[in-house]
């Protein structure tokens, strides 16, 4: 009888042990608030980092806009003057390119935006950010996450 239950409690642990691994497989996945608190904080520390002034929030993100079944994506952009430069919007972009890889696993997209507007990609963060410098000594930086889980 000992046998037997010993055989049963271990059935059953591993019964458990099976059902603890399964899910939806996206345990590790962030939720779009997460993500969005990246975004911000990338974006910002973009900014800082190309040494930008009269920085302007332009989209304070921070809300859930509905893309799916309890999944949602959220959005950030701000603005910034080049004062260190030349102001050349070619320039800019590629120094806002070299400072948002330094930043995290950020890669240009293959989608041709133009000389003045690039578009990045973190896997990582799930996060998308389209980078531009409209005019001279001007830096735009607009993102968005991918569509993720509200909670």
């Amino acid at each position: 009888m000992a046998h037997s239950l010993r055989r049963t409690v271990s059935l059953i642990f591993i019964a458990l042990l099976a059902l603890a691994g399964c899910g939806d497989g996206n345990s590790d996945e962030p939720t779009a608030a997460e993500a969005g608190a990246i975004l911000k904080q990338h974006i910002t520390q973009l900014l800082e980092r190309v040494r930008a002034s009269d920085i302007k929030v332009t989209d304070p993100g921070g809300k859930n806009i509905p893309c799916g079944e309890n999944r949602a994506m959220q959005t950030y952009g701000a603005t910034g003057v080049d004062n260190f430069g030349s102001g050349d919007p070619e320039g800019l972009v590629t120094n806002m390119v070299g400072g948002l890889t330094a930043l995290g696993d950020y890669t240009l997209t293959d989608a041709k935006l133009g000389d003045t507007k690039r578009e990045l990609v973190s896997t990582t963060a799930r996060t998308r950010i389209t980078i531009e410098s409209p005019g001279e000594k001007r830096y735009v930086v607009n993102g968005r996450t991918e569509c993720l889980p509200i909670e």
